[in-house]
């Protein structure tokens, strides 16, 4: 074949070409990169790839033809140009890919399942061979047992060491941790018997979920002999569980990452796609030219005295023990992190002494000595390393990779096909966020090797501070530059060593649909299913990544990344620095961002400056934990002068975080008052805002005030509230939370401070909040305003308006419709309300005992009473115009409300069937339900106290007499129930007579010369109408002989009981007859008694008329008896007469 002529050697056994599918053959453009509208195909090149049929170096060679011009059947032929063979370094791999980006042709290979990327430059038509270079992706730590046995030395917690180490970014993906998670889970499932619980415990991350499966089959053993706890055993084989699971990452992760194609990029920059990784070509800065030469050993011939010093310090590290220098590593670290009270060249020395030399052989020494001695100014060369380490190019001037001088970065990151974050925009270089994470990818990278070699180099000039002292120079100290050098570095690669998705830290999600995504809909494809939904997958980032800024398109990965660098003010080679401001603003771009724990970590390290303790205490309240906060903001205020500006010398660093338009402490106080109001922490917006105006000297604004009485309320600070309210200067303030300030006492049930503070000046307004609220609130809400208004009258000696506002209450409250279960309650707490006006106006002047309301309060369902009497003239000076719209109530009207409300009570309680609450029931009907139901007691007391009328009453209770006399001893206790009382049962006596006696009492209780003995005669009346020969009760004949003998003989007339009316007349007439003669003997008629001797002449006329028509023998009888009884009273009355006016 032409291979095998070309190299002339013996051709390998095999086959020409795998099975599987090779890139082999790509079209090129016209070199030019214009093309022939005639002829499109003219110019245009074609490259081939022959892989190495030979046992010579290289994997192959590259061909490159162009075709020719067109013959005049119409086809073309291949032209050969030139040729390049591949390096030796390709030896054993195989090509995955290629392209040609410019005038560079890049190689894909793949080196036993790892990506290798060469480029060497075209030249058509050129024999000339030209030299190969590498893209060498950034070194990654080798997770061997010895590697992890050497942090262990520095700090012995296996699972937080192995934790950390498989969730560094970078190293492992997503995936891959997944994968091997559930591969250990499944062995652990297949052993037999009985499994931990932590395989069915659900955790929230996945760093959580790797720490608590991870080593849950290993338990700590007790020597059977001895009963000690064999720790050292369980430390084993919880190493070695963790080591099995590193072991099953890196296999799952190797198989990620095999190679699959090269791309070229929007800006002409090479991509590497692997199988779980997309990678990016960009050209190296100073400090990964460095690391490499540093790496690789060759800096011992170079000129260059900072890589030559730094050949020295790899020499010096690598002399130490692993153990050694690990320990080494972490005390350095500690100690740039801490506040120290002595000069960096005594702590160097100190940590010179007992960590370094000690440690290192005399041979070494002697050797470290000779090659620095060889530097000729060591101090000259650890300023040229510093600025290595620390150096940020300003300006990019240009984007050309690296062809001579060293070879570019691979910048990586973990993902899967789905695996897109955050698209926020169409442009297609910023829609998806892979080129953020090369760019976090890359600042990883320089960041790694800047901290290494910052790290030998601060090894070295502490070898350097104890053995060549001479060297160093004393002012300014350039062994504090570079601790500061490994300080800044020690928290940049911190926190590229962070995974954002640690348990305080930040995930991006997915957000909008990915090109490739559109492409497919596109193409009518049905549902992807949620399985292949942007939104379902997470991509995990580093925290390093969280902070960079959005992508901009136009610039490369290696200028982003350097314009990063460059505005955290960190990296700066200059020992003068403002690095305490910079240091500042990075710790508070991570509050921002939300990572409160890293950022309290870093702040940790920083010493306790205003800036710092700033951000820190913004950090605890944005953790809700406020407590935390409080001091650190109280601290900041001392930074604060005696004339309120800020005086501190590191006031820059406060001031680029403070977001304040002068910086002046009552405007800091108020700052951070308005912080904990957005937390809603009220006690520390009192706390800050009373500051606040304290701190002032001139008058605040009215907005401080009210955020300090609207915490004071919030609080239920009330005295605090108050004392401020009164000393407030803002009059309009004060009114307005007058209203605010009872309002929350009263909620809060503070009645009795409420009423005793004196609230000087503000009185009235308390008084018309409380009246506003008491008629307008809900009567049967709480607080109960109408209450609060009674106690504050009381409290006060105003019993009139107090005894108003219980009466307005009584009235609102008797207005409600309710339900019949909720009646008695309403109910009763009307009647208090009532019983406490009465007790109110009672303490008045009788003249003044009276209540003004709104005629309109008279519709209400309470004035179910007698009409009132006619409403006197009200005076216009006391009530104004509209003094005709209200309605006067008196003591006594209250009073006829009062009772109303009590027998409506007494009614609801004695029959709960009834509904009460829902029936329009007057005084009258209130008795007469009472007499319907045979609870005479009960109806007697309310017509009583209602002033209702007992006619009908008596007239229901005398039937009931009558009827239970008839019934005689046939009728049992229960069927009169108003008659079973202890009282009335103590009377002995059937049924019937304690009836009657029951009825002869309640008409001595309730009858008599006020009433003209109306019931009496209602009684008797009732009696007669149901039975004319029924024989009157004795004591009732007895009362009307004595009271009124008149209407009984008028009544025995009426009902034609002429007998019985001519017996009560002639006993009439007897009776005054008997009277005249005791008269007679005192020769004297007393003027008391004159009426005595008035007879019914004309009923004795009617009576007489009727008996002559009579038949009956007893009663003409009886009619003669009558007259001649006349006859003796005429005569004895007219010689009395005579005797009267015949007396001296």
């Amino acid at each position: 074949s032409f291979a095998a002529a070309r190299r002339g050697s013996q051709i390998k056994a095999g086959n020409l070409l795998p099975g599987v599918f090779r890139s082999l053959i790509k079209v090129l453009p016209a070199p030019n990169g214009v093309e022939d509208e005639e002829d499109p195909d003219a110019d245009r090149r074609v490259l081939v790839f022959v892989p190495s049929l030979t046992e010579q170096a290289g994997g192959g060679f590259f061909v490159l033809y162009r075709l020719s011009e067109r013959y005049s059947n119409g086809t073309r032929q291949l032209e050969y140009l030139s040729s390049q063979d591949c390096s030796s370094r390709s030896t054993g791999s195989e090509l995955r890919d290629f392209a040609v980006i410019g005038n560079n042709l890049w190689c894909l290979w793949d080196t036993h399942g790892q990506a290798m990327v060469e480029y060497v430059s075209l030249e058509p038509e050129s024999e000339e061979i030209a030299q190969w270079y590498s893209a060498i992706a950034p070194s990654e730590p080798d997770y061997t047992p010895d590697y992890f046995d050497e942090l262990l030395v520095a700090n012995g917690a296996v699972t937080e060491v192995f934790l950390d180490a498989i969730l560094r970014p970078g190293v492992f993906s997503r995936f891959t941790l997944e994968t091997a998670l559930k591969q250990y889970r499944e062995s652990i499932s297949s052993i037999p018997g009985q499994h931990p619980p932590a395989l069915t415990t659900s955790y929230p991350t996945l760093g959580e979920h790797i720490a608590g499966i991870v080593g849950c089959t290993v338990d700590l053993a007790i020597d059977p002999q001895s009963g000690e706890q064999l720790w050292d055993q369980y430390w084993s084989a919880l190493k070695r569980d963790w080591e099995g699971f590193v072991a099953r990452c890196k296999e799952v992760e190797r198989s990620g990452r095999w190679p699959l194609a090269i791309g070229v990029g929007e800006l002409e920059q090479p991509v590497v796609l692997e199988r779980e990784r997309v990678g990016v070509v960009a050209r190296d800065d100073t400090s990964l030219q460095a690391f490499k030469v540093f790496t690789q050993g060759s800096g011992s011939g170079t000129s260059n005295s900072a890589l030559a010093l730094l050949d020295i310090a790899k020499g010096l590290q690598e002399s130490l023990d692993g153990a050694d220098r690990q320990l080494l590593e972490s005390h350095l670290t500690s100690v740039v992190r801490e506040t120290i009270a002595f000069s960096w060249n005594e702590v160097g020395a100190d940590i010179s002494r007992r960590l370094l030399l000690s440690q290192v052989s005399p041979p070494v020494r002697g050797y470290v000595t000779a090659r620095l001695n060889s530097l000729g100014s060591v101090n000259r060369a650890v300023v040229d390393a510093l600025y290595v380490i620390l150096d940020v190019e300003a300006e990019i001037k240009g984007e050309a990779m690296e062809d001579e001088e060293g070879s570019p970065t691979i910048s990586r990151t973990n993902g899967q096909a789905n695996g897109w974050a955050g698209l926020t925009t169409t442009s297609g270089w910023q829609k998806a966020q892979w080129p953020r994470a090369w760019t976090a990818g890359y600042v990883s990278a320089t960041i790694q090797a800047r901290y290494h070699l910052a790290l030998s180099l601060l090894i070295l000039t502490l070898f350097v501070v104890e053995e060549l002292p001479d060297q160093l120079v004393a002012e300014p100290p350039i062994l504090g530059d570079v601790f500061q050098a490994f300080q800044v570095l020690s928290v940049l690669n911190h926190l590229a060593e962070r995974p954002a998705d640690h348990p305080d830290a930040k995930a991006f999600t997915a957000g909008d649909t990915d090109e490739i995504l559109t492409k497919f809909n596109g193409m009518r494809v049905s549902s992807l299913g949620p399985s292949l939904s942007p939104q379902a997958h997470v991509v995990s980032y580093s925290l390093l990544h969280t902070t960079l800024p959005p992508p901009r398109h136009d610039r490369d990965i290696y200028s982003q990344a350097h314009s990063f660098l460059r505005s955290n003010g960190l990296l700066i080679p200059n020992s003068q620095r403002p690095l305490l401001a910079a240091e500042v603003r990075l710790v508070e771009s991570l509050r921002v961002d939300g990572h409160l724990h890293i950022a309290r970590e870093i702040a940790g390290w920083l010493p306790l400056a205003p800036g710092v303790a700033y951000v820190l205490a913004r950090t605890w309240l944005d953790g809700g934990r406020p407590d935390e906060a409080v001091p650190l903001f109280e601290q900041v205020a001392i930074s604060f002068g005696d004339d309120g500006l800020l005086e501190s010398e590191d006031a820059d660093a406060l001031e680029d975080v403070l977001p304040l338009d002068e910086y002046y402490l009552p405007h800091y106080y108020n700052h951070v008052a308005d912080l904990f109001a957005e937390c809603s922490l009220d006690v520390y917006v009192a706390q800050f805002t009373k500051l606040a105006i304290d701190s002032s000297p001139e008058e605040v604004s009215e907005k401080l005030w009210e955020t300090l009485l609207t915490s004071y309320i919030a609080l239920g600070l009330y005295e605090d509230a108050y004392m401020a309210l009164i000393s407030m200067p803002h009059q309009s303030l004060q009114q307005r939370f007058i209203s605010r300030l009872v309002t929350a006492m009263c909620d809060k049930g503070e009645i009795d401070r409420l009423t005793r503070w004196n609230f000087v000046g503000f009185q009235q307004d308390v008084e018309n909040v409380l009246a506003f609220k008491a008629r307008n609130a809900d009567p049967i809400g709480w607080p109960n305003y109408a209450n609060v208004l009674y106690a504050w009258y009381t409290f006060r000696g105003d019993y009139r308006s107090a005894g108003q506002a219980m009466f307005r209450q009584a009235r609102r409250l008797s207005e409600i419709v309710c339900k019949p279960s909720e009646y008695i309650d309403f109910a009763t707490e009307t009647a208090r309300c009532y019983l406490a006006a009465i007790n109110c106006l009672s303490l008045v002047d009788p003249k003044s005992a009276w209540v003004a309301l709104p005629a309109s309060h008279e519709a209400g369902r309470a004035s179910l009473r007698k009409p009132r009497r006619p409403r006197p003239q009200l005076p216009d000076e006391v009530f104004g115009a509209e003094g005709d719209d209200i309605d006067v109530v008196e003591l006594a009207d209250i009073r006829e409300e009062y009772m109303l409300v009590l027998s409506r009570l007494a009614l609801a309680h004695r029959y709960p069937q009834h509904d009460i609450a829902n029936l329009v029931i007057g005084p009258e009907d209130i008795v007469s339900r009472f007499v319907q139901e045979g609870a005479f007691d009960d109806a007697l007391s309310n017509a009583r106290s209602l002033g209702v009328s007992m006619t009908a009453l008596f007239e229901s209770l005398t039937v009931r007499c009558i009827n239970l006399s008839r019934a005689g001893a046939t009728l049992s206790e229960d069927s009169a129930p108003w008659l079973a009382t202890t009282r009335v049962q103590s009377w002995g006596g059937t049924l019937g007579q304690r009836a009657w006696k029951y009825l002869h009492e309640s008409l001595e209780r309730n009858d008599g010369p006020a009433t003209d003995y109306e019931y009496h005669k209602t009684v008797l009346k009732t009696i007669l109408e149901e039975d004319r020969s029924a024989r009157l009760p004795a004591w009732l004949v007895q009362f009307f002989e004595q009271n009124h003998p008149e209407h009984l003989i008028q009544v025995y007339f009426r009902y034609d009981l002429l007998a019985d009316a001519l017996r009560q007349s002639i006993d009439l007439v007897k009776e005054t007859q008997k009277k005249s003669r005791g008269t007679a003997k005192t020769r004297r008629m007393p003027f008391d008694t004159a009426a005595a001797t008035w007879l019914p002449y004309n009923l004795f006329d009617q009576i007489l008329g009727a008996a002559a028509t009579s038949k009956a023998k007893d009663v003409s009888a009886l009619a003669a008896e009558l007259k001649k009884s006349i006859d003796l009273w005429l005569t004895s009355a007219r010689n009395l007469s005579r005797d009267i006016r015949t007396r001296p």
